[in-house]
């Protein structure tokens, strides 16, 4: 899976939080499934929850969830799209420390497609980008995703 480093990638240069202590980011996934089919082909998709969990954060928490929403925006674009599955692509715990920090959980909703095919040495694996066309993307998500 891709789209758990992605996300690691851009939460550290997004923070100076985070890039002066990583340890305090914890990146897990947990309800997965993997959707198959009984067609001819191997390909699949991973269907899972990421749970993003940063202890004792201290900055705003809008300077997290900017990130977050420019990154799901383009990487799941058919969950920020729809009104159905938006209610769920993120969902957001917070438990007060003190006046100054926070434990916060963020549990987003993803989904990858991984197409299996027949190679020159054996089976190949390919992970299809859910990025809409370049076009498509509005100048402040390429500025705040970057490359990611």
């Amino acid at each position: 899976m891709k789209k758990p480093e992605q996300l690691r990638k851009l939460l550290e240069q997004s923070s100076l939080f985070i890039k002066t202590d990583p340890d305090k980011l914890h990146i897990f996934i947990e309800d997965g499934n993997i959707i198959a089919t009984a067609a001819k082909s191997l390909s699949y998709e991973y269907q899972y929850k990421l749970n993003i969990v940063l202890l004792d954060y201290g900055e705003s928490i809008d300077s997290l969830m900017v990130p977050v929403i420019a990154w799901m925006y383009v990487h799941q674009q058919e969950y920020m799209g729809n009104p159905e599955l938006r209610a769920e692509a993120i969902k957001l715990d917070i438990e007060h420390l003190n006046n100054k920090s926070y434990d916060i959980g963020i549990t987003l909703s993803l989904s990858e497609r991984v197409i299996v095919q027949m190679g020159a040495n054996g089976l190949e694996y390919k992970h299809v980008s859910d990025n809409p066309p370049e076009y498509m993307i509005p100048q402040w998500a390429k500025e705040i995703c970057q490359m990611y």
